[in-house]
Formats: structure tokens, C-alpha cells, sequence
């Protein structure tokens, strides 16, 4: 193993830990105040690094079709309303232009905006 792995070996499971203790500390904090000690309140979490520019992009873009693909909207324009997401942040950003761009380049699955 290299210096430069090993130090991001260390790195990692420093993050790992910092994660772990922000949700074990944010959950008896959540569970104090609702007097509900013991409740789960993370889910489903999985620790994962990004590997490089093209798996940051896939990861954006099954984040950003999430509403669509989980039916809380009927499209995936109406995705980019949606007020529980950064999804409008990001077509103001963007555009659809670059939104679309990041579709076919970095493709999740086939799925467009309209202009």
C-alpha cells in the first residue's frame, strides 16, 4: 500500500466515523425531544466516496429524477418544482440545456427534460 492510499484509507474512515457519530448524536437528540428514546431514525445509509467526475454526475443525476422516479411528481419537468428537492437550484444553475447535457453524458437512465 502506498503512503498516498494509506492516508486515504485514514481519511475515509475518519469520515465514516464522523458520519456515524452525527447520526447515533442527532437521533438521541430527535428521539429526546419526541420522547421516542430507541426510535430509528437513519435509514439505509451507505457509506460511499466518489471515485471521480463521472460518478459524481450519475449520483447527481439519479438524485435529481428521484421525484419523477418515485412518483411524487408526473414528470420529470414537474421535478424541478418540487419544493422538498434542490432540484430547482439546479435547472436555474444549469438550464435545461445543461441539465440535458448531463443526462446523456453521464446517462442514469433515458429520460429527458423539455425546453
Amino acid at each position: 500500500m502506498s503512503s498516498n492510499e494509506f492516508r486515504q484509507t485514514l481519511q475515509k474512515k475518519k469520515i465514516i466515523e464522523f458520519v456515524r457519530k452525527l447520526h447515533k448524536d442527532t437521533a438521541r437528540f430527535i428521539n429526546k425531544i419526541d420522547k421516542t428514546p430507541g426510535r430509528q431514525i437513519w435509514y439505509q445509509y451507505f457509506d460511499y466516496c466518489l471515485r471521480n467526475k463521472a460518478d459524481f454526475w450519475k449520483h447527481f443525476n439519479y438524485i435529481i429524477k428521484n421525484p419523477f422516479k418515485h412518483g411524487l411528481v408526473k414528470s420529470l419537468e414537474e421535478a424541478f418544482h418540487y419544493k422538498y428537492s434542490s432540484n430547482p437550484v439546479w435547472l436555474k444553475r444549469f438550464g435545461v440545456e445543461g441539465i440535458n447535457e448531463s443526462f446523456i453524458k453521464y446517462s442514469v437512465e433515458e429520460v429527458f427534460l423539455k425546453d
